[in-house]
């Protein structure tokens, strides 16, 4: 493994559940597969982000399937830098801006329906998601409605 002890990756891929093992299980494997990324300088994977890490919430945009909303996370994207002796080092996460897509009925997050999140998340590993046209940091969920959230 490449994780030293200071990045614990106990913390980050146990002690938390989204209510739905489909979402956890999809979560945790873009962690376990961020050790397949040997090459990268700074490994991507999901998140699962409580709700109330998230601030200056505003309605920007509703369609039939979703809605959007700007906001500012609190603890910003986790990042680990790879260090010389091929060990991990976590850095001290900042805000950030982000977008959040609700997604509406997905309460009930089905194998199928994950699938999308899935595709999604494999077109940000592409040259796409390097470009930054496309980002995809982690899910939370709507509280009130138990909808989930892309970020």
């Amino acid at each position: 493994l490449l994780w030293c002890k200071e990045c614990d990756p106990l913390r980050m891929i146990e002690g938390w559940t989204s209510g739905n093992s489909v979402i956890d299980k999809f979560i945790k494997d873009t962690m376990y597969e961020m050790y397949d990324q040997r090459n990268e300088k700074y490994p991507r994977f999901l998140e699962w982000v409580p709700f109330d890490r998230f601030t200056d919430i505003k309605e920007i945009s509703e369609g039939g399937f979703a809605k959007v909303y700007s906001a500012t996370w609190i603890d910003g994207k986790s990042k680990f830098y790879k260090q010389y002796d091929g060990g991990w080092k976590k850095s001290n996460p900042k805000p950030m801006k982000v977008a959040l897509k609700r997604l509406n009925g997905s309460r009930n997050m089905s194998a199928k329906y994950c699938s999308e999140l899935k595709a999604h998340w494999d077109f940000y590993l592409t040259g796409y998601g390097t470009l930054k046209l496309l980002k995809f940091y982690g899910i939370t969920k709507d509280p009130e409605t138990k909808d989930f959230i892309m970020i």
